[in-house]
């Protein structure tokens, strides 16, 4: 699912060597060339020639992004999941933004609903928020800091990241960093709510469909 990802989100990836793409995906050497036999096995991904180079090209590319999807909900995220929280008194998930202004670095990725928004304003008031972080962050200083509580059925959610390609390539927002769009797209999908879920399909026309290989 990591290689995949990373196929989608990087278009660059297709002329990488399998050592970058090991560590820009956060996987294991030996698994890159396992996983794009398997691809090129389902028709997904295809060798061709470019001036007297090899390089991959994505086959099906909205159905690759399906299985993605499908991968990141059923498995993925629940592997990177760290835990779940809720913020202290009757704190909205907007006041998150301030709080990580020019803070840890830009090892906080802002994500989820909250991300989203705030990379396409107007849609949605944001009831909840993933945020990605980077090994290294202390999530002990985090919750201090955001004023979090752990709470299963919270509305902010920490989720680890892998590799080095989580992040929008634009930078920051407001002060923060954003969650790649592949990944704020995944977290809308997460929601049951009717308007979260419109806002999915109105984000995906805005930011992944014209971006796909």
């Amino acid at each position: 699912m990591k290689i995949i990802y990373t196929l989608l989100a990087r278009q660059d990836s297709m002329h990488w060597t399998q050592r970058d793409m090991a560590e820009a995906a956060g996987v294991a050497l030996g698994s890159v060339g396992a996983a794009y036999k398997g691809l090129r096995a389902q028709e997904y991904l295809r060798l061709r020639e470019e001036h007297g180079d090899v390089v991959r090209e994505i086959v099906k590319a909205s159905a690759l992004l399906e299985r993605w999807l499908i991968g990141y909900g059923d498995r993925l995220r629940r592997n990177l999941l760290l835990r779940v929280y809720r913020l202290v008194g009757n704190q909205s998930v907007a006041e998150i933004v301030p709080a990580l202004e020019n803070a840890f670095g830009g090892q906080v990725l802002v994500g989820g609903e909250l991300g989203a928004t705030l990379l396409e304003p107007g849609h949605l008031h944001p009831g909840a928020a993933t945020l990605h972080l980077d090994p290294a962050v202390d999530v002990k200083k985090l919750a201090l800091r955001l004023r979090l509580v752990p709470d299963k059925d919270g509305n902010v959610t920490l989720l680890q990241t892998f590799g080095t390609a989580n992040a929008l390539d634009q930078g920051h927002n407001a002060g923060v960093t954003l969650a790649h769009p592949l990944l704020l797209y995944a977290e809308l999908l997460q929601g049951t709510d009717p308007r979260t879920r419109e806002f999915a399909r109105e984000f995906y026309d805005a930011r992944i469909k014209g971006t796909l290989p």
